[in-house]
């Protein structure tokens, strides 16, 4: 009896044991599905069940998951891409240097240039990218304009409207309809004469200073401010007060075209200029040996 009541005790322990282990690996099998059915498919059905269900109990959960600050929303279009806005430069401060900007010129050798005058000398000269003036670099020169680097800062130079009246210099007055034909000279000029003047632009320039005229707010040619005696300028027949107003019949309007006739003497072009004197027009042709 003893064996028998062993071998049934044996018995009930391994069916004990199997039950439990049945029992335990059935609730785990239901636990696993219940669990799958609970989970969202996608992340987006994630972030919106986590919402709806109210386990985020701050007022700001929905601006949460609108911005989707944890990258669990996926965007519906992710082949737009949101280019940033480029940031819109600066505007260029008025220059502060003590001068003036007279024009800007390309030469022949397509390096532009510009025509500036130094207020505090009186004196005007020809600088390019790179030079100073004043303690400050030429760092660009479009038309009508010069940019320096002043103090870790861009400014910028512009010529000036002067379309009010007088300009500086003497006897110049605004041109108009009123203005009456006047008188024709012949002046003859020698082209070592003009090669020589031209080898050095620079100190041409100081034989010379024009300014910018202006009529009715618009530009009508280069004004005449001061020609130094015996110069290059006075043998070509110019004078102080005189407004170069074309060339050719062709309007002046920068120094540009101061350039092309440099260009045309040198090739000796027959050439004509207009200037204003004294309320009228006077012509003075060239004739070249």
């Amino acid at each position: 009896m003893g064996r028998g009541f062993l071998k049934v005790a044996i018995n009930l322990a391994f069916i004990s044991t199997a039950v439990y282990l049945g029992v335990g690996l059935g609730y785990r099998v239901m636990a696993s599905k219940i669990w799958q059915l609970q989970m969202p498919s996608t992340k987006e059905d994630s972030a919106k069940d986590f919402a709806r269900r109210g386990e985020i109990s701050s007022p700001g959960a929905g601006s949460i998951i609108a911005r989707n600050l944890f990258g669990s929303v996926i965007q519906k279009d992710p082949g737009v891409r949101h280019e940033p806005k480029a940031e819109k430069p600066e505007p260029l401060k008025p220059s502060s240097l003590k001068a003036s900007l007279i024009g800007t010129v390309t030469g022949s050798d397509g390096v532009s240039r510009a025509v500036i005058e130094d207020n505090e000398k009186k004196r005007q000269g020809l600088y390019r990218i790179g030079d100073t003036l004043q303690g400050a670099a030429i760092k660009e020169i479009a038309r009508g304009m010069v940019v320096f680097r002043v103090g870790g800062r861009d400014e910028v130079l512009l010529i000036k409207d002067k379309s009010s009246g007088k300009l500086e210099g003497r006897g110049v007055t605004p041109s108009g309809s009123s203005s009456a034909a006047g008188s024709r000279s012949e002046v003859t000029v020698k082209k070592q004469d003009i090669e020589s003047s031209f080898a050095n632009l620079n100190d041409l320039l100081t034989q010379m200073r024009i300014k910018p005229y202006f009529a009715d707010g618009k530009p009508a040619g280069l004004a005449v401010a001061w020609v130094k005696p015996e110069s290059f300028f006075t043998n070509m027949g110019l004078k102080g007060g005189d407004v170069i107003q074309s060339i050719n019949d062709s309007p002046i309007t920068g120094a540009d075209d101061i350039m092309a006739v440099y260009k045309d003497l040198r090739i000796g072009s027959d050439i004509s200029i207009q200037v204003l004197r004294d309320r009228k027009i006077h012509t003075i042709s060239y004739r070249f040996e």
